[in-house]
This record gives C-alpha cells, sequence and structure tokens, in this order.
C-alpha cells in the first residue's frame, strides 16, 4: 500500500513538489485555505484548511491517514510538529517550534549555546524599541519576531527612522515581539539543507543581493553558488549545523541565512522548513542533484538515503518590479520562459498599478528562475530572460 503524505500548502509554485514526491509511488494529498488552491488539481486528495489549524491539520491527516505532514512555511511548522510527533516521526518536539518561528527564541537559544549572531534585544513596546535602538547605535534593523517574507523587517539609520521601523514592525507582527538588532555589514548569505539523524546535509549556499534602500531589506536576486573561499564556506556549513543543533533538529529541512562579516560568520536566522517559492521544487536540485521534496519525505519516513549533494551548479533566483511609473503591460514574457536555461519566469501587476518601492517579498511582482553549469552562466541566462521584457510604461 502506498505511503501517504499530507503536504501544507497547495500554491502554484508547490504543486512542484507534490509532483516530485508522488514521483516516488506515493500518495499526495494537500490542504490549503483556499479551496481553489492550484496544487488541489494534481493532489490525490485535498481539504480547505488553513495551513496553520493545529487542530484541523491533525483531523485531516488521521482522516486520510496520512503517514507524514510536510510543512512547507512557517505557518505550518507547529501542525506539522504535532501530527508527525503523533505518528512517531523524530523532526523536532512541538515545545521546540518556537525557536524556528518566534526570532527572539531563537536569538536567545542561539545565545545560550553560543552560537556566532549579531548584538540584540527583545522588545514588546514602542518605548522598549526605541531604548534599544539607542543601545545598539546606528545603523541597526528592527523587525517583528515573528513574521516572514522581509515584512516590517527595516534598517535604521538614525534617529528619524525609529518612529518608521517601530510601526512597520507592529503593523507586520504577529504577536507583540520585535527584535532590534545590530546592522552587520558583509555578504548576506542564503543556506538551503537538510537534517538526518541530527547531522546537518547543506545542499545549496547562495549570496544574496538586496534592493538599493535606504529603510527595506528586500532581496532582488540570489546567486548559488556563492563566490566564496572553500574556507568560508565551511565556515557557514559549520556554523548551520551548530545552529541547527542548538535548536533541537533531528531531521527535517532547513532554510538559514547568515552573514560573512569582517569578523567572521553570524547567523540571521533559521526556518525549520524549506525555503520559499521555487527554491524548495526546483532549485536546490538544479543546483545540487538532490530532489529535496523527495528527500525530505524520505528523510522523515525513516527511510535509508543518502541526501548528499550531488554535484555544485550554479542558479539565480531573479526578482524585479517594473519601472517607476503607471504600468500598462509587459510584453515579451513568454519569449523569455522558453530561453535557454530558464526553469520558470513570471510577471504579475494590474494595468494601471502606480509602481512603489518592494517593501517586503510579497510585494515582488516578477521573477525569473535560471540555471546553468555554473553561477556565471546562471546569472546571464536570467538577466537574458529579464532583458528580453518590453514594459509600457505611462
Amino acid at each position: 500500500m502506498a505511503k501517504k503524505v499530507l503536504q501544507l500548502g497547495g500554491g502554484v509554485w508547490m504543486m512542484r513538489s507534490i509532483e516530485a514526491i508522488r514521483q516516488l509511488g506515493y500518495e499526495v494529498y494537500c490542504v490549503d485555505m483556499n479551496p481553489a488552491a492550484p496544487a488541489f488539481a494534481i493532489a490525490n486528495g485535498s481539504a480547505a484548511i488553513n495551513i496553520s489549524d493545529v487542530e484541523g491539520v491533525g483531523k485531516y491527516a488521521d482522516e486520510i491517514g496520512a503517514d507524514v505532514v510536510l510543512a512547507l512555511n512557517d505557518a505550518g511548522v507547529l501542525p506539522a510538529a504535532y501530527a508527525n510527533q503523533k505518528r512517531g516521526i523524530k523532526s523536532y518536539d512541538p515545545e521546540e517550534v518556537m525557536y524556528f518561528t518566534d526570532k527572539g527564541y531563537m536569538r536567545q537559544r542561539w545565545k545560550e549555546h553560543g552560537v556566532a549572531q549579531p548584538e540584540f534585544r527583545v522588545c514588546t513596546t514602542a518605548e522598549e524599541i526605541r531604548e534599544a535602538v539607542l543601545q545598539i547605535g546606528y545603523p541597526c534593523i528592527v523587525k517583528p519576531c515573528m513574521m516572514w517574507g522581509s515584512r516590517g523587517v527595516s534598517k535604521v539609520n538614525h534617529e528619524g527612522d525609529i518612529s518608521f521601523a517601530t510601526s512597520f514592525a507592529m503593523e507586520n507582527a504577529r504577536g507583540n515581539r520585535y527584535i532590534v538588532e545590530e546592522f552587520m555589514s558583509g555578504i548576506e548569505m542564503s543556506v538551503e539543507g537538510l537534517f538526518k539523524d541530527g547531522e546537518a546535509y547543506i545542499l545549496a549556499k547562495a549570496d544574496k543581493e538586496l534592493q538599493h534602500h535606504d529603510n527595506y531589506r528586500v532581496t532582488v536576486r540570489i546567486n548559488y553558488e556563492a563566490e566564496l573561499s572553500a574556507e568560508i564556506l565551511k565556515e557557514i556549513d559549520d556554523l548551520v549545523a551548530s545552529a541547527g543543533r542548538a535548536m533541537g533538529f533531528v531531521a527535517g529541512a532547513l532554510h538559514a541565512e547568515c552573514m560573512v562579516t569582517p569578523e567572521g560568520v553570524k547567523m540571521i536566522e533559521m526556518a525549520g522548513r524549506p525555503g520559499g517559492g521555487h527554491i524548495f521544487g526546483a532549485i536546490v536540485e538544479a543546483v545540487s542533484g538532490v530532489s529535496m521534496p523527495q528527500a525530505l519525505t524520505q528523510i522523515l519516513l525513516g527511510e535509508s538515503i543518502d541526501p548528499s549533494a550531488k554535484f555544485h551548479r550554479g542558479a539565480c533566483y531573479k526578482f524585479f518590479n517594473a519601472p517607476e511609473g503607471v504600468f500598462m503591460g509587459v510584453s515579451g514574457l513568454e519569449a523569455a520562459k522558453a530561453l535557454p536555461g530558464i526553469i520558470d519566469m513570471g510577471f504579475t501587476m494590474a494595468q494601471g498599478t502606480v509602481v512603489k518601492t518592494m517593501d517586503h517579498g510579497a510585494n515582488r511582482p516578477g521573477f525569473v528562475v535560471s540555471q546553468g553549469q555554473n553561477r556565471s552562466e546562471a546569472v546571464a541566462n536570467a538577466e537574458r530572460a529579464f532583458n528580453t521584457l518590453d514594459f509600457d510604461m505611462k
């Protein structure tokens, strides 16, 4: 009888993971709060359930006889932890989920274990945020403890930014906990991997390019593999592994961010789930030769596999906006998608939209995902596709 996998999340990019897992011969079921979620069309079964609903997810998992539950974003981590614990799957204890979903608890745990990270303060009020900014000094970062996609994250350059940063964090927070932390100069990294039997297997490391803005911290390009020395790459691997172990990680997918600074590599944050967008279903495999959806499922089910990277190739995840002005349309998208090395490409913006600065990841209307034999080839493929587009602006 085929094993049954319950995936939490049914967006269009999450269809790739369902397809990959079904190639193993498993049945894949899916829940999403959207009753018309795109992935429902290819799943073996589905239900319109909020992925953050512990009771609802657990009940549906029992109804279908799921052998394992996969969380693909932060909102599903706790329900998946409870459901998998009930099934005897060792990933991490539900009581430790707060270390993955609340950045304040995460930083406090790392401090206890001596994991390299920036100086920080956890706050609950506007007054505490202001006091923490003055203690840490300029520039610094203010962000919610619980949120994702860069929502509510901003850089404070001087006293005049404190009020904006505080409001931005509070408007985008889940709960009333916030972090003020030291601003780190250096190369920001994105790291993807898996934990199996308490050991970390790093599959992809990329350096990130951020939008040029005084306050907003929005990623506009992720380049694989990072152009760093073997020594620094090893330091990143070791730091990410120690950060995960400090959080009680035994088995599962990890998505981490760290900074290569003049003083060494320091952790920014870590999630107990895969990277978002195309990272989980396409990019990791293009870079490492490992299907992350398949490997994650097999690890959690206790199957004997070697999740080590098979090779190291290039990929580029480029995000873009329309030029300044009023957006009227874009041409050349289909031709760009058909170019060599392009995995996927898309742009979503309503005609008549006044183009604004992207203030968080969900506001990035365009993307191109490319691959290549190496980083340079992948980046060139992405830029070639982007330059094919012709924006009609007023």
